[in-house]
């Protein structure tokens, strides 16, 4: 009977032993094809939140300009006031005060 016995043994272990192996390589293929559907899902979340941060930035910028268009008013005109009566003082009709002629002596 031990003969028996250590044949109906070693035929369980070769069995567990296959059973382990073929266990383990499921465990390892469906870790891996749940990593990469993973990491699938995560590239095209990252895609979608970016759009949606895009147009939530775009949307928060309308916001401010449509919020502030009378500051954003007055500051143009003073702008273009600027540029008008102060950055170009001479207009038609008026004189420089000093005036370079062809020899370079200054005259009045």
């Amino acid at each position: 009977m031990g003969l028996a016995n250590a044949v109906t043994d070693l035929v369980a272990s070769l069995s567990e032993l296959l059973s382990s192996v073929v266990g383990t390589a499921y465990a390892l293929a469906h870790s891996f094809v749940a990593g990469l559907w993973g990491l699938v899902a995560g590239v095209l979340a990252m895609f979608g939140d970016l759009g949606k941060g895009a147009i939530d930035f775009g949307e928060g910028v309308g916001r401010f300009v449509v919020g502030n268009a009378a500051l954003l008013g007055l500051a143009a005109a003073g702008f273009y006031a600027y540029k008008r009566f102060v950055a170009q003082p001479q207009r038609e009709g008026h004189r420089p005060a000093v005036k370079v002629n062809g020899g370079g002596k200054k005259t009045n």
